[in-house]
């Protein structure tokens, strides 16, 4: 993602999360949609309305993209792979 598209805020192909949903079919969705459609950004660690990049503490980056990777995967048919 260019950063600087950050301020344009979500748009049909550009969703933002603050942090990874407990129910995971709340991006689940998304990330079909984006893949059925001509594709897409989920970004995470994005505060709603505000824009505001508040990331993921260091030492829980690789936790939380494993985690998001994973999910992704295996809960999609056919397989989708994550561009993380």
């Amino acid at each position: 993602m260019n950063w600087e598209n950050l301020k344009n805020g979500e748009q049909s192909n550009v969703e933002f999360k603050l942090d990874i949903p407990e129910d995971q079919n709340k991006y689940l969705k998304t990330v079909v949609a984006f893949a059925n459609g001509a594709g897409g950004e989920l970004v995470f660690g994005i505060k709603n309305n505000t824009w505001e990049v508040v990331g993921f503490p260091e030492d829980r980056v690789f936790e939380k993209m494993d985690a998001i990777t994973n999910s992704i995967y295996d809960a999609c048919t056919p397989k989708i792979i994550p561009d993380v």
